[in-house]
């Protein structure tokens, strides 16, 4: 056992399962991890909000929750499914520079083993807006040409501004974006004189605010051009067909809405460059009047029922533009973070409780873990076909995942590893892929005693475990920090944060850092982490092998290839978490 060393405290991964322990929520917020923005400050802190009555709640909890997943379906079928380049043209995927762009970001984040920084992604980014602007440049020059045909022949400049048309297209010349339009609410003469003056006034700038502070032009992520002005009158189906046909070389959403005297109707249309077909997004009508009536039972007098009724339907229109931003960014750039994880409180500014929105907040993340699966097996084809391009060889047959001979890690990375294990992770991914927790187990467990043997060069595995030197504190201490963080990601992204060494770390953290606290504290780690139950420990068909074990139950074969000889292997476990925090994990 190490003598009065005390490890490092590195920061815990996110997200971290909150029901662990309140003290893992605050150490996590430092560490980049795979779905960073999903716990950022504000859903942490949302901002406080006058609750709607309970019988409001419930109305809008039931149109946000049957909508969400809906919304996402209806959007999947112009996106052919789960990808990160659904909205890239066929010309670009093949386009050197981005498939070199895509490699050199994702080895650039594998040098750290967490996300892209700001400025990593901003780059990539930059690189990808690049090439579609010069795709997209093309296509608006044929289209510019037949503009003033369409709006002469179609009678056009009574419904769209053929100024604002122009703009879209010539702009788009000059920045990639994606492009935002609100028409006005097409409203029944039958409804409140508010709903029918102040309401066209009101969602139009509302609208804007909230597109130009939260995805702002200028930016090197995510950038929306909203036009305001763009539509003269309110628009119905065909007019979209219309629309979509000037607009045609630029993705584009629509939003409209129709009120009657008791119901409102809400709609969002998308289209993008690649697919011909428009995208037709119909919410279930909302009863308005009924939520009148709750307001005034809750003592609101009819101007301010009205206002919150107002402030509702800017709302939803804020929440769909917001999704589909997010949803087309997902599929278009695999570095791209929502920003719908950071706007529920923002978007409580409805009067209505934050918690509602979650439906839409939970489609998002789903979408998001998804994409970054999705992108990593389309990565490795790309990464295998470059080294086998390279001279690298498939060996047995086998995908090969980039080996840690060719990921860069810094010498400050890997303080005490002079050399590389040239171990391969195929299998391991692949296993955890298809959620195998039990062989993926057993594989990190024979990865780990392959480094242990690699320090002890000329020993056999079976010499290794005879003479119980394969994960003795000595061979821990020489595991490749590389190796350690590969096999970390791997859990960490493939059970969303539920496993891996990361996870079994700020577990241990918060229970012991010094030598001293070892023997005292190791009990209680290995109940919360699910390996002793009732004073016992668990044999090996009593692990649990799926989503339902304790945070941090896997990976646990390994543990039993600490050397017997020292107590409850907690100083065997207490060597390999020294080292974990040496590499940063």
């Amino acid at each position: 056992m190490p003598n009065a060393r005390v490890p490092p405290q590195a920061q815990c991964p996110m997200p971290f399962p909150k029901r662990i322990s309140d003290t893992f929520a605050a150490n996590r917020l430092q560490q980049s991890g795979f779905s960073d923005a999903i716990t950022s400050t504000s859903m942490a802190n949302p901002a406080k909000v006058i609750p709607l009555p309970a019988s409001i709640d419930h109305i809008l909890s039931n149109l946000l929750k049957n909508t969400a997943a809906s919304v996402a379906r209806k959007l999947e079928e112009i996106a052919s499914g789960y990808s990160t380049s659904a909205f890239l043209p066929s010309t670009l995927k093949d386009e050197t520079r981005y498939i070199e762009a895509l490699i050199q970001s994702q080895q650039a984040s594998n040098n750290t083993l967490n996300e892209l920084s700001l400025q990593l992604r901003s780059q990539f980014t930059k690189e990808l807006v690049d090439l579609l602007l010069e795709w997209q440049a093309n296509q608006i020059q044929y289209q510019l040409k037949d503009i003033r045909k369409l709006f002469e022949q179609k009678n056009l400049a009574t419904i769209f501004s053929q100024e604002q048309s122009y703009n879209i297209l010539t702009e788009g010349q000059e920045k990639y974006r994606l492009v935002v339009l609100v028409s006005p609410p097409n409203v029944s003469q039958n409804c409140p004189s508010s709903l029918q003056h102040d309401l066209p006034i009101e969602l139009p700038e509302k609208l804007k605010a909230f597109l130009h502070k939260d995805y702002p032009l200028n930016s090197n992520l995510c950038p929306v051009a909203f036009y305001s002005d763009f539509f003269i009158r309110s628009i119905t189906d065909v007019d979209l067909l219309q629309l979509q046909k000037i607009l045609a070389p630029v993705p584009t959403v629509v939003l409209h809405s129709n009120i009657t005297d008791y119901e409102v109707y809400f709609h969002a249309n998308f289209w993008h460059p690649q697919n011909s077909n428009i995208t037709k997004i119909s919410m279930p009508a909302w009863n308005w009047e009924e939520v009148k009536e709750s307001l005034q039972a809750a003592d609101h007098d009819d101007i301010r029922a009205i206002r919150t009724i107002r402030q509702i339907i800017v709302t939803i229109h804020q929440l769909l533009a917001a999704f589909i931003t997010d949803w087309y960014y997902l599929h278009l750039n695999h570095t791209y973070e929502p920003q719908l994880f950071n706007l529920q409180s923002e978007l409580a500014v409805g009067r209505w409780s934050s918690d509602l929105l979650s439906p839409y907040i939970d489609t998002i993340k789903d979408i998001y873990l998804q994409q970054k699966l999705v992108f990593e097996e389309n990565l490795q084809h790309l990464t295998e076909d470059k080294y086998t391009a390279a001279g690298e060889q498939d060996k047995g047959g086998e995908n090969l995942f980039i080996p840690v001979e060719d990921w860069t890690i810094g010498e400050s990375e890997a303080p005490n590893s002079n050399t590389k294990s040239a171990i391969y992770y195929s299998k391991l991914r692949y296993l955890l892929s298809e959620k195998n927790w039990k062989e993926a187990d057993e594989e990190t467990s024979r990865i780990l005693l392959n480094l242990a043997i690699q320090y002890k060069q000329n020993l056999t595995l079976e010499q290794a475990m005879s003479d119980e030197l394969f994960l003795s504190s000595e061979s821990i201490d020489h595991f490749p920090c590389e190796d350690l963080r590969i096999i970390d990601k791997l859990w960490l992204n493939y059970s969303n944060y539920h496993f891996g060494f990361s996870t079994q770390t700020c577990i241990w953290q918060t229970l012991s850092h010094s030598q001293k606290d070892v023997n005292f504290n190791c009990k209680d780690f290995v109940e919360l982490v699910g390996w002793l139950v009732n004073e016992n420990g668990l044999n090996d068909e009593e692990i649990i092998y799926g989503l339902d074990a304790p945070i941090g139950h896997l990976p646990f074969a390994f543990t039993k290839l600490f050397p017997i000889t020292e107590v409850n292997n907690c100083g065997g476990w207490y060597n390999f978490y020294y080292r974990l925090q040496t590499c940063e994990i």
